[in-house]
């Protein structure tokens, strides 16, 4: 057999190395190298699916550097700004645009007083509704509990009415 030291030229006989990203004989990719572990170590990591990021939006801090506190995303047919708090990079308010019988509708969502449970940060105050469409919804919340013991006949239907 002919050696190769190109197997990209279209001519794939021969015999040579093979450059490929693995990691203990496993193909190795972004989503193993990078996404996975931000999956399974980080508390404040949500993964969005079918979304693509339309543009970051930045904010020179006092020394210079750039923060992210922002992002415009497109989902599900629509557009969202998403706004960050710029040291937990949780979400702090959520402006979502989408177009209703060709009228364009935009709602703002705000999360805040966020409390670590079950090791994740979870908002405890939740403002909602249309932005320039009076006063928001809110929800405040004394406490989330993770799993909490719920006796089976909770989720139960009503019994039939006796005629």
């Amino acid at each position: 057999m002919p050696a190769s030291d190109d197997f990209n030229r279209g001519d794939n006989e021969g015999v040579g190395y093979f450059e490929v990203n693995q990691k203990r004989g496993w193909r190795w990719n972004t989503a193993r190298a990078f996404l996975r572990p931000a999956c399974t170590r980080r508390s404040n990591f949500t993964l969005w699916t079918q979304a693509t990021a339309q543009r970051l939006e930045l904010e020179r801090q006092g020394d210079g550097a750039l923060r992210c506190r922002g992002v415009e995303v497109r989902k599900d047919g629509g557009l969202q700004y998403v706004y960050l708090d710029p040291d937990y990079f949780l979400e702090i308010r959520v402006e979502s645009q989408r177009v209703v019988r060709g009228v364009k509708r935009t709602s703002v969502t705000d999360y805040g007083n966020y409390e670590k449970v079950g090791g994740v940060f979870w908002p405890l105050s939740i403002e909602s509704g249309t932005k320039g469409g009076g006063e928001p919804d809110k929800y405040e919340y004394q406490s989330a509990v993770v799993n909490p013991e719920i006796a089976p006949d909770y989720f139960a239907f009503p019994a039939a009415a006796q005629k």
